[in-house]
This record gives structure tokens, C-alpha cells and sequence, in this order.
């Protein structure tokens, strides 16, 4: 085979079970090129096309073949081979065929130059296999990328190129991704009671079953944002699960810890709402959510340590 090229257009959409998001597509594949007859080596010889795929559910019609521009013909095959009578210096061939799949799609290179085109509906596309596309162009809706890859450039017997379709930023990887700020949202609430705690007045003293009561309700957060995100849109749900912490440890505080204290109840509530706001931004952003949480964890230091600047730790 002297050259091969495959030209793909794929067309996406995404089906959901629950929390997870999987991307499905349709793909219209055709594959060209042509064998070098220069010194008639073919004449009176037969040329096998053959399609491999690594499952033959995905077709969605029979692939038609061409070679040597005798008209496409269906066949019920993966093969096609046909009888080569002319003296042409190369013998061309054509594969058209239909297939669906999810998430991913390769090709393997299997000619002296070989060129793949893929063009597709997808916003984040991943592009694999052993080497990455000499074009690309990613918008907001669609991508396209280009292949073109010399045999001297194949290491191995069977090299192959192509596309994931990537899933960012879904309810499932959200909710796991919402759930590594845990210990550092508990963090900062245990801190938050341990300041009123050596800086009020009153010595008002917090007990340890108190600080527990008020671990487990900030980490019921995650489960109800799991489970509501199974119903609703995955924004709305951090909202809800939010807001439900948030007035089940601003009760709490008002009522048992600080013994109807507004001041306090209300400013530990603002601080919560404040840090799951914080968290729901780093969510979000992609680029730059490590800048802005370093940033953010910068100012939180620099008011505890405000807060804290009239303490004496060595006292009794």
C-alpha cells in the first residue's frame, strides 16, 4: 500500500444515566489511496481491501468498496478484492462505510504516507494514540485535526492515531472534584469556632462532641450534592445542598453554641456561604482554578492571622 487516507466526520451527542455523561457518536468514514503498479507487478493479480474494526456491532450500513474505479459495490463483508487487468502505473480503491461507538475512535497507518482527517461536533477533544495531529483547530463546538505521518516515522508493526471525546467538568467528576476541598473547607470551619472560642469574651468553651456534630453535617454536604445532582442540574444542586448546610450549622450555632449570639452566627454563616462560593468557582475554572485557589487561600490566612494578632498563646 504507497498511499492510504481516511477522512472522518463525526457527529456527537451525549446520553446520561443518572450523574454520568457519555459520549456516543456516528462517525461516515472513507478511506482511499492507491497501490504503486509501476512496473506492472498487479497486472493479472488480485488486490484485497479488507476493513478491520474492534467490533462489528458498530456498523450502522454494509461499507462499499471501489477499486480501480470499476463503481462501488456493497458488500456484506469486511472484505472486498477484485482483479487487476490494467497496466496503470497505480491502482486506486475507495471504502465508504457508517459506524457508531462511544467515547473514542483510532485508526491504525498502514500505508508509506498516510494522512487522517477528523472532523467532529465535540468541544474537548483528547487526541491519542502514538502521534498528535500536525493541524488543529478546537471552537467552542466543534474541532477538526490532521494526521500525516511517513512510514519512516512508524517505530512499531502496528502504530495507530485518533480522538477521545472527553467529558469535562460533568456532575460526577464535579461531585468527585468538590469532594478533594473537603478536608480543607472542615479545616477552615474548625478554625473559624476555635477563634470565637479563645477570643470571645465570655469564654464560651465548644465541646468536642459539638465540633464533631459540626464535621458531620459539613460533610453530609457531598452526599446530599451527589444525590440531588441525580435529579436536578448539577449548579442548582450545589446551591440547594449549600443553602441546607448553611442554615443547619447557622441554627446550630445560634441556638447551642453561642447561646442566641446573632453576631457570630450570622458572620460564620456568611464565612461558610463565602467558602462554598470560593469552591464552586474553582469548580468551574479549568486554567487558572490552581492561580485563584492559591490566591484565595492567601487572603483566608492573612485574616486568620489578623483575627489571631491580639491572642497570647502562652496564656492559661
Amino acid at each position: 500500500l504507497n498511499t492510504y487516507e481516511a477522512k472522518v466526520d463525526i457527529k456527537t451527542e451525549v446520553r446520561k444515566k443518572g450523574i454520568f455523561k457519555v459520549p456516543v457518536y456516528v462517525a461516515q468514514i472513507t478511506q482511499k489511496g492507491y497501490f504503486d503498479n509501476s512496473f506492472g507487478q498487479l497486472v493479472n493479480k488480485q488486490i484485497k481491501t479488507k476493513i478491520e474494526i474492534s467490533d462489528s456491532r458498530g456498523f450502522i450500513e454494509e461499507p462499499k468498496f471501489n477499486i480501480n474505479n470499476l463503481g462501488y459495490k456493497n458488500s456484506q463483508e469486511t472484505e472486498f478484492s477484485a482483479n487487476i487487468t490494467t497496466s496503470s502505473k497505480t491502482i486506486p480503491f475507495e471504502i465508504t462505510y457508517k459506524i457508531k461507538g462511544m467515547r473514542n475512535i483510532a485508526f491504525c497507518l498502514s500505508g508509506k504516507k498516510n494522512d487522517i482527517l477528523m472532523e467532529g461536533n465535540w468541544k474537548d477533544p483528547s487526541f491519542a494514540g502514538d502521534f498528535l495531529p500536525v493541524e488543529r483547530k478546537i471552537d467552542n463546538e466543534k474541532f477538526s485535526a490532521k494526521w500525516s505521518v511517513p512510514q519512516i516515522a512508524i517505530s512499531k508493526e502496528e502504530s495507530v492515531v485518533g480522538v477521545s471525546l472527553l467529558v469535562l467538568n460533568d456532575n460526577y467528576s464535579l461531585a468527585e472534584k468538590s469532594l478533594k476541598y473537603a478536608f480543607l473547607l472542615l479545616s477552615l470551619i474548625f478554625i473559624g469556632y476555635f477563634i470565637f472560642e479563645i477570643t470571645t469574651k465570655e469564654n464560651k468553651k465548644i465541646h468536642p462532641i459539638q465540633y464533631c456534630l459540626l464535621g458531620v453535617s459539613t460533610l453530609l454536604f457531598y452526599l446530599l450534592l451527589i444525590s440531588i445532582s441525580e435529579i436536578i442540574a448539577f449548579n442548582l444542586a450545589y446551591f440547594i445542598s449549600a443553602l441546607m448546610i448553611v442554615f443547619l450549622i447557622y441554627f446550630y450555632t445560634y441556638f447551642v453554641i453561642t447561646k442566641k449570639d446573632i453576631k457570630f452566627s450570622i458572620g460564620i454563616a456568611i464565612s461558610i456561604s463565602f467558602l462554598y462560593s470560593f469552591f464552586f468557582t474553582l469548580l468551574k475554572l479549568q486554567d487558572i482554578s490552581m492561580l485563584i485557589g492559591s490566591l484565595g487561600l492567601f487572603v483566608l490566612v492573612a485574616i486568620i492571622m489578623y483575627l489571631t494578632r491580639n491572642v497570647n498563646w502562652y496564656s492559661e
